[in-house]
């Protein structure tokens, strides 16, 4: 049955040129509206009655805005929509029944599918167009539209600039230096040894298995992967960086082994 509610739409205009989008504007242009989001979100939560803020943007003709300058609304309203309610619901019964939040275990669940590589590290969309837009702020990188079977594409290719910055990169002795930094031991398998006298034996046994299973079968990928003879100045490199690769997960399981075997030997 329909009932009218009682809200708040306000609209947020991103920029005085229609022919943007969020993804071609300057970073700091984007900045200013996040802040606008978060101002607008914190001032309507804070009225008594609003039950659900929703930021959202319409984008084209079939939903409604037929201008195509860049803007989102925002809609405050008395009651939680169902969708979201349910959500609500669910995450509350979860919290009851687990004691711990969904969208965290959810988040851990991720994580754990590849724990050899940290989820800000995996290449995505999150990660690599804000990447590329810094690049092209930076003028070491530029884009084009281009229209692909009915689909706009934007491409981006290196400026003349860029190239200079990847040959300096690439002869210069940057990431080189031998001396130990943090990211050292943030990449390093066995980090979380370091904090052993954390854990209660039945969790340090449980960890070293785990560790020791993830190294074997980093080892067996990297064993498992075609050596191509190359030509030239580049013959070899590839035999040479799987070398390097199978050596340090080699290193990694003779340590963990040792671990494991001290670990036996403990009152």
């Amino acid at each position: 049955m329909a009932k009218s509610e009682r809200g708040v739409c306000r609209v947020v205009c991103f920029s005085p040129r229609h022919d943007l989008t969020i993804p071609r504007m300057k970073l700091e242009d984007i900045e200013q509206v996040i802040g606008v989001w978060a101002e607008e979100f914190r001032e309507l939560g804070a009225v008594p009655w609003i039950k659900f803020v929703q930021i959202f943007e319409n984008r084209g003709t079939m939903v409604g805005a037929s201008n195509p300058h860049p803007h989102c609304q925002l809609w405050a309203t008395q009651s939680i929509p169902n969708q979201p309610g349910r959500e609500v619901t669910a995450q509350r019964e979860y919290l009851k029944s687990h004691g711990s939040c969904l969208l965290c275990a959810y988040l851990i669940m991720e994580l754990e599918s590849r724990p050899h590589l940290p989820r800000e590290r995996r290449i995505n969309d999150g990660v690599l167009y804000p990447l590329l837009a810094r690049l092209e702020r930076l003028g070491l990188a530029s884009s084009s539209e281009r229209h692909d079977g009915g689909r706009r594409r934007r491409v981006y290719a290196a400026t003349a600039a860029g190239e200079a910055a990847f040959r300096e990169w690439l002869c210069g002795d940057l990431d080189e230096g031998a001396g130990l930094d943090h990211e050292l031991f943030i990449d390093h398998p066995l980090v979380k040894l370091l904090f052993a006298g954390q854990m209660t034996a039945a969790e340090l046994d449980a960890k070293i298995a785990a560790l020791l299973a993830a190294a074997r079968q980093r080892l067996a990928a990297l064993e498992a992967v075609p050596v191509a003879d190359g030509d030239g100045a580049g013959a070899g490199v590839g035999a040479a960086v799987l070398a390097v690769g199978r050596a340090r997960e080699e290193a990694v399981i003779e340590q963990l082994e040792r671990l494991r075997g001290a670990s036996a030997g403990r009152p």
